[in-house]
This record gives C-alpha cells, structure tokens and sequence, in this order.
C-alpha cells in the first residue's frame, strides 16, 4: 500500500488517479499511525483507521470533513483503542458520534436553539453565553453538525486559546459550553457530549497587571497613533475606569453634558444597577471631539449599526507603539485607574463606587449612600493626575 502525508491536495491528486485508472487508490499516512484514505474510481472519499485488537487486524471507515478532520478522529480512535474498546463491534455508536446526522442540527442552529430555550437567562448572562457560543462556532464551522464534534475538535480549540495566552477565555469557553452540549445530548442531537473525558481548566489567576505612570504616558500617546475614533475609546475606558464594552456601547443619549455625567443603564451593567459616572472637563473635551453620527445612535460606530467590537487588533496596535515588557490586557485598565486614584488619596470605598462594584454582605443590605460628591471629585483629581503624567512626556 501506498504511504505519504495525507492533505488535501493529496486527496485531490489520489481522486484525479482513481478517475483516470478507473480503480480505487489507497493512500496510509505517514504520521499518524493506522490512518488512511480510499479513494473509489468515482472519486467518492472513505476515510480508514486501521487498528489491532489483540493480534487481529481491524478497519473502520469513517466520514470527516477533511485531512485534519480525519487526523484528529484518528487520535481519538487510538485512545479508545488504547482502553481495550473495539471500534468495529460499536460502530452503531460510533457511527452516531462520528457522521454527520443530516437531518440534525448544525452547530450554529442548536445554539440558537438552545438559546431561545433558556428563558432564565438575561442581561449580560444571555451576552456571555451568546458570545461563547458565537466564539465557538467561528472555531468549529458554523455549519458543523453538532454529532460530528468529538473532543478532539473542542480541545484543539481550547489548546489554540491556551497557547495564545487567553486562559480566562478558555476557562469561561469550557463552562459555556458545557451546558449547552449537555442540552444537545438531552434532545438527541449528540449521543454523548464531546467535553467527556476533558478535566476541567483550572480556574485563571487573579489578575494584579497595571499601568505604572510611564505606561501610562506611553499607552496614551500610543492612542494617539489609532485610526478614527478608536483613539477617544481608549482614552475614556482608562479616564472613566468603566468596562470595555460598557464604554464601546455608550449612547448620545445616556450623556447629559449639562449635569457632566454618563448613565449608564442597569440593563448594560455587570450588578444589573443603572450607574452614574462623572465627566471630568477632561473627559468632557474627549467627548466634543466625537462627530454625532446622523445614521446611529453610539458614539463608536462604523456603520451605524452596532458599535465598535474589534477591540483586539487595536490593542496589538497599541502593544506595537508602547512594546510593554510585561503583557496587559484592556480590563487592565480600570485596575490602573483604581490604583492610582488610591495612590493619590482617594478613600477605597469610594473607589468602588466608581467601578461600580456590588456591594457584598452587610454593606450591601445597609449602606445605601451613594457617595456621588465623592466620586466626583475622585473622577475630576484621577483626570488631573492623567494630564500630569501625559504632560511629562
């Protein structure tokens, strides 16, 4: 039997060979052990493993998208033989893990499905697990049948988020999807969930990452460099010390530049709580630089349509022009704020009203004050502080 690395391009050529001999051409991979090709002489592909139970030799065919699908479903089937499984005598079961079931669901319509089916969630519940569901099915092909996806396919993707230095990412990826493979095993759109046998991630470290000053004046005149109104967004993440997306979706009409503040509503905040952020006169010149778009109603919109969502690739941007030693992400940010308001004197307990952090325990039950004068003027001295670290530049 023929032996090589099996591509696609090798099915291609294996393919135009079977047509042109009219017969059927084999091909065994050089790098993972068992596995292999048929190719009939009407170019219809049949994916081989090739295993021993025992001393006796076995084949299974199996179905996969292409090479690197069938190579990851070929490691898979070397675990199971590994445990003493015979592949051939659970090829029902198999079967149904393994092919695509046609009239099944794919991957993006079983979320959707399932989404629409957890009425209890709500708020920036419903965001995340929507989020991690999108994350996934841009990963696993939006068009995949959910009984094709084997844990090979889910730890690759989770291995890819890892290597990349997004363990929090892979961590809250998992939790997502653990549910949600748990329900297509419920409706019989999947016989077993592909997250079986994959230990749970260990939960990510608590994150003590922050600007020092020079960072500071680096990373805003590093924003500086960005295109549109990417340059404003940043500004005011650090300047407000609000969340990323919270300030990405800000609306015309949540500013009221008379009072000098921003409302942010109890719909879009993580303790679901309308929350008010003072508008320092810093903030308040950032904001006259902003065009009011006629066909939208955010402030950092393209098109009109949605608001600003590719915070990644202006963040390499920034990383490129400020070429930090030690790696940062943007919710670093509002510990950065936090940090040096508590470095110039401002109490913690008003700090926390600023960041608009649930209150726990007693404290949450009892202390009702608001501190909104204190938080004003906590806003207006972190602004100061800002223009004197950038001025030093």
């Amino acid at each position: 039997m023929a032996t090589g690395k099996l591509t696609d391009g090798a099915v291609t050529t294996l393919q135009q060979e079977a047509k042109q001999t009219a017969k059927a051409v084999f091909l065994w991979d050089t790098e993972v052990k068992g596995l292999g090709v048929r190719v009939a002489p009407t170019g219809q592909v049949s994916w081989l493993y090739r295993y021993f139970l025992g001393t006796q030799s076995k084949r299974l065919t199996f179905a996969a998208r292409d090479a690197k699908d069938a190579r990851l479903q070929a490691h898979g089937f070397k675990v199971e033989v590994a445990k003493g499984v015979d592949l051939l005598s659970q090829k029902a079961t198999f079967k149904e893990t393994i092919t695509v079931r046609e009239t099944g669901p794919t991957l993006q319509e079983a979320s959707e499905k399932y989404l629409a089916a957890r009425t209890n969630l709500r708020g920036a519940s419903l965001v995340s697990y929507r989020r991690a569901l999108c994350r996934a099915a841009e990963a696993l092909g939006k068009d995949t049948k959910v009984a094709k996806l084997t844990k090979a396919h889910v730890l690759e993707m989770l291995h890819r988020l890892q290597a990349r230095g997004k363990h929090t990412l892979a961590y809250n990826t998992r939790a997502y999807l653990e549910p949600f493979f748990d329900w297509c095993v419920e409706w019989d759109y999947m016989v077993t969930s592909p997250l079986v046998g994959i230990k749970r991630l260990p939960p990510p470290k608590r994150r003590e990452r922050f600007l020092n000053s020079p960072e500071v004046a680096s990373f805003w005149k590093a924003c500086d460099t960005l295109p549109r109104l990417w340059p404003q967004y940043h500004k005011l993440v650090l300047l407000t010390a609000q969340r990323k997306t919270e300030v990405a979706h800000i609306k015309w009409t949540e500013i009221d530049l008379v009072k000098r503040i921003w409302t942010i509503p109890a719909s879009r905040t993580k303790n679901k709580l309308e929350h008010v952020v003072h508008l320092s006169q810093l903030a308040i010149d950032i904001l006259a630089t902003i065009p009011h778009n006629p066909r939208g109603q955010w402030l950092f919109t393209i098109d009109g349509d949605k608001p600003y969502n590719n915070f990644d690739e202006m963040k390499g941007n920034i990383d490129a022009m400020m070429k930090p030693v030690v790696p940062w992400v943007l919710h670093d940010l509002r510990r950065t704020a936090a940090t040096h308001m508590e470095n110039i004197g401002i109490h913690p307990h008003v700090i926390e009203r600023v960041l608009n952090h649930a209150k726990v325990g007693i404290r949450g039950v009892y202390q009702r004050h608001d501190y909104m004068e204190e938080r004003r003027e906590a806003m207006d001295r972190w602004s100061k502080k800002i223009l004197d670290i950038t001025s030093q530049v």
